[in-house]
């Protein structure tokens, strides 16, 4: 089930290139509760796939950061 869901969270950041959300974005456009929006963040973060910006929103990595 979790592989799943981050393959559709981050199939959403390679369709929407620009695309960066807060913890409280990322939960309403991914229709996910509180909790599992974090962790699907952090986990893509902890993978190289997103960063975290200094403003608190996550952004798909791009090859040569």
């Amino acid at each position: 089930m979790w592989r799943a869901v981050l393959d559709r969270v981050r199939a959403e950041f390679d369709e929407m290139p620009g695309l960066q959300v807060t913890r409280d974005q990322a939960r309403a456009f991914f229709g996910l509760p509180e909790p599992a929006s974090a962790w699907v963040l952090e986990r893509l973060a902890k993978d190289g796939f997103l960063f975290r910006t200094a403003g608190g929103h996550y952004r798909r990595r791009q090859s040569g950061f």
